[in-house]
C-alpha cells in the first residue's frame, strides 16, 4: 500500500512538474470543469494512437490493424478483438499494450472506446521493479506525449486514483487494476455521455 501510494504521489508530481501554468482549482475540480466542457463540445477529437480512432466502423478498425500487422507493429491477443502491442521503446522498460475496442451493438457496429491493458514484460510477484505502481508512473509520461499534457490525478472510490485527460468528446484514464495490470480506458463521450470514470 504504501509503495502504491508513493507511485501515485510520483505520478502527481510528474503532472504538477509539467504545467508551467497550474491552473486554479483542485485536480477533481479541473476534471469535472474539462467533462462538461467536453461534453458541450462540437469539435471531434478521435485520434487513439497507432493511427486508430474512435467513432469508426469495425471494418476500419480491422483493416487498420491489417496495416499495422503488415508492419509487424501489432500481432494477434489472446481472444476475441485483443491486439498486442510492444511498447518497449516507449516505456522504462519492455511492456505490451494489450487494446480491444469496445463497439456498439448496432450495425453498422462502431468504436465507442478502446479498452487497454499494460503490462510489464517482465512482471513477477517478487520482481517489485515491475509492478503496477511503478508502471502507472511510466504510463503517465507516454500518455502525455501520446495525448497531451493535460492530465489529472482524482480520487476515486474503487481505484484510489485515476490518471484522466478530456479533450472534446475524447476521454482517456489509466489506473491501476492489480500488482501487474495497468488499465486504460478512451471513451468517446457522445456514444457514452453518462459513463463513469474508471469502469473495470
Amino acid at each position: 500500500m504504501k509503495q502504491l501510494l508513493l507511485s501515485f504521489a510520483a505520478v502527481a508530481m510528474l503532472l504538477f512538474c509539467s504545467c508551467s501554468n497550474e491552473p486554479e482549482g483542485t485536480p477533481q475540480e479541473r476534471y469535472e470543469a474539462a467533462l462538461a466542457k467536453g461534453l458541450a463540445s462540437m469539435k471531434p477529437s478521435n485520434d487513439l494512437f497507432l493511427g486508430l480512432e474512435l467513432a469508426v466502423t469495425d471494418k476500419v478498425f480491422y483493416d487498420r490493424c491489417t496495416e499495422l500487422n503488415k508492419q509487424q507493429l501489432i500481432t494477434m491477443g489472446s481472444g476475441g478483438n485483443r491486439v498486442n502491442h510492444d511498447l518497449s521503446d516507449e516505456l522504462a522498460r519492455p511492456a505490451t499494450l494489450t487494446f480491444y475496442p469496445d463497439f456498439s451493438k448496432d450495425r453498422p457496429r462502431i468504436i465507442k472506446a478502446m479498452d487497454m491493458e499494460i503490462v510489464y514484460d517482465d512482471w513477477s510477484p517478487w520482481n517489485t521493479e515491475a509492478h503496477s505502481p511503478k508502471l502507472l508512473a511510466d504510463v503517465a509520461k507516454w500518455a502525455r506525449k501520446e495525448f497531451g499534457t493535460d492530465f489529472e490525478v482524482v480520487d476515486h472510490p474503487k481505484h484510489q486514483k485515476v490518471l484522466v485527460q478530456v479533450k472534446n468528446n475524447r476521454r482517456a484514464a489509466f489506473w491501476v487494476l492489480d500488482t501487474r495490470v495497468v488499465r486504460g480506458r478512451i471513451t468517446d463521450l457522445n456514444a457514452l455521455p453518462e459513463e463513469p470514470l474508471g469502469l473495470e
